[in-house]
C-alpha cells in the first residue's frame, strides 16, 4: 500500500524522507494537528492506498 507525495501536499501534509526501511521511505509530519484532525488525514489517506491496491507483490 501506498500514497503519492501529491495525496500529503493536497491535505497540507508535510513528507520527510527518512530512508528506513529503505531509500523511498518518508513519514508524515502531523505536529500541531489535533487528534481529529489526525484521523481524518489517515481516513483520506487510507482510501486513497485502498483504491490503488498493493503495489507490490510477491
Amino acid at each position: 500500500m501506498a500514497v503519492t507525495m501529491q495525496e500529503c501536499h493536497k491535505i497540507a501534509l508535510p513528507v520527510i524522507p527518512d530512508g528506513i526501511p529503505f531509500p523511498e521511505h518518508v513519514s508524515l509530519d502531523c505536529t500541531g494537528l489535533s487528534n481529529r484532525q489526525i484521523e481524518n488525514n489517515a481516513k483520506r489517506l487510507r482510501a486513497a492506498a485502498n483504491a490503488r491496491d498493493w503495489q507490490f507483490q510477491p
